[in-house]
């Protein structure tokens, strides 16, 4: 071979090892900026998180097995392969414009909540043309540099993606999040991809791509250096925002936060979700003085959540109450500190810590007279677990005697829906097991309430009345009208009755059936099935998530053995299953990461980044071990073995973490080894499974490549789907790993058979 051709030779491989990793790069980085987008606009809710990323990974199967049906009818060169990475980021802000106007394009306004079918068709459609598109791109790269430097590189492509994948996550989660918001992140992008195509270009001397390319990359670098694609940003807000003068704009690392004006009455959103407005004397004189009513004299109250508004102003009317005020983000505080002013009293008797509000509690160091609790419904795992049985224990233990524990949730004065009524009695029910006296007091919004036995709990309005004048305390809205009306015998009956005719569950960390119960009412709100879907699983036979997974593995064996190919139907199949139990195992940590440290939207990246390492990992070790093809059945034996012993630890760890003897850090810790785990079995699976199929197939490398990694994402689609949709909710987390074990049991029947059939 001459010097030219080696040049030649080494030139692809470099460009071979430049492509495929930045396909995982831009893979990662799009993701995580296309589900930030997503949770800020569909308020972070796990229904919808399964969603966006079933979909994410069935789009990117089917594109991979588009590209393998089609393999003969396009174009395999440098040159397609250049231009289909700009193509893939102008995809992305494709995407990012459907998710944003998707509230406008489905007739609601900014802040209203879209219908569980609107959300799903959303979540469906707007990453389509992006994730088409990067299947098609693995098996390009797979069949392109495989044909020109004459071996089957799949198992290459799949471990360079995975390692550009884990580099993309660190940069986004650690360089970019923090200081960039996602549009600019985009366009970063952008200008990436043109450069990725310019040096694949380079080589094949196409002027017009190569000035085109440069042109656009230029007009970007510009764009970006002058600030326009920040005014792209927030022209792009203005119009989805249409009808409302926005304030202000802010991307901070836990989500995103608009401020709206409309006259005197400033609006702030966080994630598309009204949190608080102001003035809003009517909520917070009710959030805080159908509380501390209940005491003689508070002297200490905890505040989470509610906003750093009128709330406080309420709170510091009782003299000499102390106020520790707790909030997640401080951005939002900042914000709200530009467009309101604290009176002397809020400065003087209010103290600030920003942190997770369950976090300050178990770390608390003082007891108080009353604790209030300010949030949102429990919609998501993430709110969720301010309503668990295990919050409401931590809670109590910073109580003293006697002392309050309030929170509030919508509802209705004169009718309560049957879905209402199973979320409200689970939270009945869930307190009652952690305080020994429970009242709920009617209303537009009911009001829980919880103490000890040495406490006491008032419902009625003369006493209310008599501590309200003896604090002098003056209020617009809560007065005798208004109690007399709200704690009226026929309110109070009526929620009793519709309370006492449901036979709800107890709401927990790792049975956190609430957030169900909150799918079930956020889709029964609208007239599309959305919420009969819902109702329908929930009504169906406790077990029936264990039949689901016994008949697909009954399905997978029968699958196996009428194929005349035993091996490679199996691996393909087997494949499938890798797909499907990693995703679910995936999707499990992530909804214990947001369980037990509360802000997933940080840290969506890093943990996408981590498994995405254990992949490249994986596939790394798949690869030293160059096995004859009857030792490859022993090897998925082996790996599938460690991932039982695997689940079977995770279940017991959860259980550890959940009694809440373990330092954070240590959980964020063992969070993210898990998360590197769960892909380093799956990537090592992948490459053996894959191992077999080329071994097998003597079709072209453009086929077999297509035909592996597609099903490993169609499996991993539907492993999303059903998991985060309904076995966490209706199962809690440690039964479905419970159900994965079982799964994982029949696989290994399945290699079993295959490994003795080899022998």
């Amino acid at each position: 071979m001459d010097n030219s051709s080696q040049f030649r030779g080494a030139g692809l491989k470099t460009r071979f090892f430049v492509s495929s990793f930045y396909l995982g790069f831009l893979s990662l980085v799009a993701q995580t900026i296309l589900l930030r987008e997503m949770l800020a606009v569909f308020s972070g809710n796990e229904i919808v998180l399964g969603a966006i990323l079933a979909f994410w990974l069935l789009w990117v199967g089917l594109g991979s097995l588009f590209a393998n049906w089609f393999s003969k009818r396009f174009s395999r060169s440098l040159t397609s392969l250049g231009w289909s990475y700009p193509v893939a980021v102008f995809s992305l802000f494709v995407g990012i414009f459907l998710v944003r106007h998707c509230g406008k394009l489905w007739g609601y306004l900014p802040g209203e909540t879209i219908p569980l079918p609107q959300t799903v068709i959303t979540a469906a459609l707007s990453p389509a043309p992006l994730c088409l598109l990067l299947g098609f791109l693995f098996v390009l790269n797979a069949s392109l540099f495989s044909e020109r430097l004459g071996e089957n590189l799949t198992n290459k492509v799949y471990l360079l993606e995975a390692v550009g994948a884990t580099v993309g996550g660190i940069v986004v989660t650690f360089l970019l999040i923090p200081y960039v918001s996602n549009i600019n992140i985009a366009f970063l992008i952008l200008l990436t991809s043109l450069i990725a195509g310019l040096y694949l270009f380079s080589s094949q001397g196409k002027r017009i791509s190569i000035a085109v390319v440069s042109l656009v990359a230029i007009a970007d670098l510009l764009l970006l250096v002058f600030g326009f694609t920040s005014g792209i940003d927030r022209s792009s807000l203005k119009s989805v925002w249409r009808g409302f003068s926005v304030r202000e704009n802010v991307d901070s690392k836990y989500g995103k936060i608009i401020v709206t004006q409309d006259r005197d009455l400033l609006g702030f959103y966080e994630n598309s979700s009204l949190g608080f407005y102001l003035p809003n004397e009517s909520h917070a004189e009710e959030s805080i003085h159908l509380a501390l009513l209940q005491l003689q004299k508070p002297q200490s109250l905890l505040l989470i959540g509610g906003g750093p508004g009128d709330n406080l102003n309420e709170a510091v009317k009782y003299q000499h109450l102390k106020v520790d005020y707790v909030e997640l983000d401080p951005e939002l505080v900042r914000v709200a500190e530009k467009h309101l002013a604290f009176s002397p009293q809020v400065k003087e008797r209010v103290s600030f810590h920003f942190l997770d509000g369950r976090f300050y509690v178990k770390g608390a160091e003082r007891k108080y007279d009353a604790v209030i609790l300010d949030l949102p419904e429990p919609l998501s795992a993430q709110v969720n677990r301010f309503y668990s049985r295990e919050f409401f224990e931590e809670v109590r233990g910073i109580l003293k005697p006697g002392g309050v524990f309030s929170f509030k949730l919508p509802s209705s004065e004169n009718y309560i829906s049957p879905q209402r009524a199973q979320l409200l009695g689970s939270l009945k029910r869930t307190m009652e097991l952690v305080f020994e006296q429970v009242l709920i007091l009617p209303g537009t919004s009911n009001i829980f309430l919880g103490t000890d036995p040495s406490g006491e709990l008032l419902s009625d309005p003369d006493l209310l009345l008599e501590r309200l004048d003896a604090a002098q305390i003056e209020t617009k809205f809560v007065n005798q009208n208004f109690l007399f009306d709200r704690l009226s015998f026929f309110r109070m009956r009526m929620l009793e009755d519709n309370l006492a005719a449901t036979i709800p569950r107890v709401n927990s960390d790792l049975n956190p059936i609430c957030y169900y119960y909150g799918g079930l009412l956020w889709a029964s709100q609208f007239r599309l099935g959305g919420g009969k879907i819902l109702q329908f699983f929930y009504k169906l036979p406790g077990g029936w998530p264990w039949f689901f997974v016994l008949a697909l593995g009954v399905m997978i064996y029968l699958l196996s053995r009428i194929r005349a190919d035993h091996l490679g139907a199996t691996s393909k199949l087997l494949i499938f299953t890798v797909g499907f139990a990693s995703m679910v195992g995936e999707v499990v940590i992530l909804l214990s990461y947001q369980t037990f440290r509360g802000y997933l939207y940080s840290r969506i990246g890093l943990l996408l980044a981590l498994f995405m390492a254990g992949l490249a990992l994986g596939a790394l070790v798949g690869r030293r071990y160059r096995l004859q093809i009857k030792g490859l059945p022993k090897a998925l034996l082996l790996c599938q073995v460690a991932f039982v012993i695997y689940i079977s630890v995770f279940i017991i760890s959860l259980g550890v973490i959940s009694s809440g003897s373990i330092p954070s850090l240590v959980v964020e810790m063992v969070t993210y080894i898990y998360m590197l785990v769960a892909g380093l079995l799956g990537g090592m699976q992948f490459v053996f499974a894959n191992n077999i199929i080329m071994r097998v197939q003597s079709r072209e490398v453009t086929r077999s490549c297509g035909t592996a990694y597609g099903l490993d994402l169609l499996g991993s689609g539907v492993g999303a789907a059903f998991c985060s949709a309904f076995f966490i909710p209706l199962l809690g987390l440690r039964e479905t790993l419970g159900l994965l074990l079982v799964f994982a049991l029949l696989c290994i029947s399945l290699l079993t058979w295959l490994v003795v059939g080899s022998d």
